[in-house]
């Protein structure tokens, strides 16, 4: 994917001269994020990024394998592309109860250098239909700050969850319900439910 990405590039820089120093800016950008990948996260989501790294067949919940272009985390409705902010936030703060870790040493152009590599692994990131806006998250309500006034919306939560989230997430919500051990994902691999 890497040898396609830089041979459009250089196509580009030879048929469009105008657009010359943006082109050559992309593929710094490309090749900065390839040398970050290459050394920080493919040990795990291999070189590839099938998610068949060396330490790939030694964890309980495999690494995503970005050929798919799929992603559990994201803003946007369902079926679409996550946007790079919530691909940044994942590789900041890595994803609690997997072996995603934290790279929050990693400044804001190693960040974009690596969104832009791992997005060159999937076609699904060139589909203008599979890309969509955040969803919109209301604001916190009034009455979320005091503790009498949330507490009639505190015993309705608990009536929801126990209905509906529980099966999966647990009564304690530790994430250990009665069908959380045959949840799986679109590829068969185990997605057991996050703890809170």
């Amino acid at each position: 994917m890497s040898i396609r990405f830089v041979i459009a590039i250089l196509l580009s820089l030879a048929t469009h001269p105008a657009h010359a120093e943006g082109e050559r800016n992309e593929l710094r950008l490309y090749m900065r994020g390839e040398f970050l990948f290459q050394n920080n996260r493919a040990t795990c989501h291999g070189k590839t990024g099938k998610g068949d790294g060396p330490l790939a067949k030694d964890v309980p919940i495999p690494p995503r394998n970005f050929r798919d272009g799929i992603f559990k985390f994201r803003s946007t409705p369902p079926g679409f592309q996550p946007t790079d902010a919530d691909l940044a936030r994942t590789i900041r703060h890595g994803i609690a109860g997997s072996t995603m870790p934290i790279f929050n040493t990693l400044n804001d152009g190693e960040i974009k250098a690596l969104i832009l590599y791992i997005k060159a692994f999937s076609k699904r990131w060139k589909d203008p239909d599979r890309i969509a806006e955040p969803i919109a998250i209301p604001h916190v309500p009034e009455w979320f700050a005091q503790l009498a006034t949330a507490k009639p919306h505190i015993t309705a939560g608990k009536k929801i969850f126990t209905s509906h989230c529980a099966t999966c997430h647990g009564n304690d919500a530790k994430g250990n319900g009665s069908a959380a051990a045959g949840l799986r994902d679109f590829a068969g691999r185990p997605i057991p439910p996050r703890p809170t």
